[in-house]
């Protein structure tokens, strides 16, 4: 800085004028610590590493001078340190070159999702309209073969009862002694007779009228063979209900799919993660739930964006994470919830899983959508063999 060179010093904003000989001797004369920049002698003053091919950084001043290198041209210590700015500079500029490929390509990957959510909220929509009409027709079917079956029931238990009543009447009408005379017994033979043709005379006109109800395809059909069919359309009924209920909720209105709705991209699948040797796989349903199996355990249900405000160092804002709570209770503990760094890749997957407080859980989701469109600086055209020092 300019103001180190001259014959006076001033520092703790313009109220106190040191002579410039008092810089950097060890001894802290400015409140605010800016006359020890190269000394540890100032605990609030800092230290500034110009690091040459690398990028420049700023040190609390009481690490300098401690024996250890900070800096990577070493200029925090007075010796013993070598200037490694230029290896790490390639390494760092190397990755730098990676991650704005990645920014670049996830862009235009996020551009073409963008352009495709009118098309998938519109299948969504369709698939709702057709699950609807496959649970009408197979309660319709259901309840049509539930009559089918209490017909049949019904005619059953008619036929019991008359054959119960036939067997009744023919009890009551046997000879009680075995002298009773021939005569009595015809008698008897011929008023039976006459009662069972009554009997068929009568019940053949019920099962005519109950043909006449009941067609003669259902009619012979078993009573268990109806009861199964009637199980089995309930039964169906049942993935159907849950899956319309899932595709509802993604065209929820309340939900936030960012001002281009690119973010509804992510509620059509589900993620999973298990990492090599661990024995818990990890699944993430987008706006939904986060799960760990074996053992089908809820680790959030409640869904929100936990990102907050938008700057330069978080672009994404409250995109950038997401926070799922009211998970399955802990024992002895709160109810599991997890929150997910929201990170720009070309692919969309889930790593990192970690339990890092005790029912609490983390993970990274990659994935374009959180790739930003890339700024591009002012220098990055520049010609010449000008080392820029902030290409990180």
């Amino acid at each position: 800085d300019k103001r180190y060179g001259d014959a006076s010093f001033t520092c703790d904003g313009g109220k106190l004028i040191i002579p410039s000989a008092q810089v950097n001797d060890d001894y802290c004369d400015c409140e605010d610590g800016t006359d020890e920049p190269g000394t540890s002698a100032c605990a609030t003053g800092t230290f500034y590493c110009e690091n040459t091919l690398h990028k420049p950084m700023v040190i609390p001043s009481n690490r300098v001078h401690d024996g250890i290198c900070d800096c990577c041209d070493g200029s925090d210590e007075a010796s013993g340190c070598e200037d490694i700015c230029d290896k790490i500079g390639q390494v760092a500029r190397a990755e730098a070159e990676r991650v704005a490929k990645v920014q670049h390509m996830g862009y235009q990957m996020k551009l073409i999702m963008i352009s495709e959510v009118a098309d998938a909220k519109k299948k969504v929509a369709d698939t709702i309209v057709q699950l609807k009409q496959d649970l009408y027709d197979h309660e319709e079917e259901r309840t049509r073969l539930q009559a089918v079956l209490d017909e049949v029931k019904a005619v059953k238990q008619a036929e019991e009862a008359a054959a119960a009543e036939k067997e009744e009447v023919a009890d009551e009408q046997a000879p009680s002694d075995d002298g009773d005379d021939a005569s009595d017994d015809s008698a008897e033979k011929a008023a039976t007779t006459d009662a069972d043709s009554d009997d068929e005379d009568f019940f053949d006109d019920e099962d005519e009228a109950d043909a006449d109800e009941v067609p003669q395809e259902d009619i012979k059909l078993t009573i268990r063979d109806l009861e199964k069919q009637v199980r089995e359309h309930r039964y169906k009924k049942s993935p159907l209900e849950v899956e319309l209920r899932k595709l509802e909720k993604q065209l929820d209105a309340d939900i936030d799919y960012g001002e281009n709705e690119e973010w509804f991209k992510l509620s059509l699948e589900c993620l999973k993660h298990k990492a090599e040797g661990d024995t818990f796989e990890y699944e993430l349903c987008p706006f939904d739930q986060v799960k760990q199996t074996p053992g089908n355990i809820n680790l959030g249900k409640t869904f929100e964006w936990s990102g907050g405000p938008e700057t330069d160092e978080n672009p994404l804002g409250q995109y950038s994470e997401m926070t799922y709570t009211d998970g399955q209770q802990c024992w002895k503990g709160p109810p599991r919830s997890t929150t997910i760094r929201v990170l720009c890749d070309i692919t969309t997957r889930i790593e990192n899983v970690n339990e890092p407080n005790k029912c609490v859980y983390s993970m990274d989701l990659y994935t374009p959508l959180a790739c930003t469109e890339p700024v591009e600086r002012p220098d990055e055209h520049e010609s010449g063999d000008e080392i820029i020092h902030d290409e990180i």
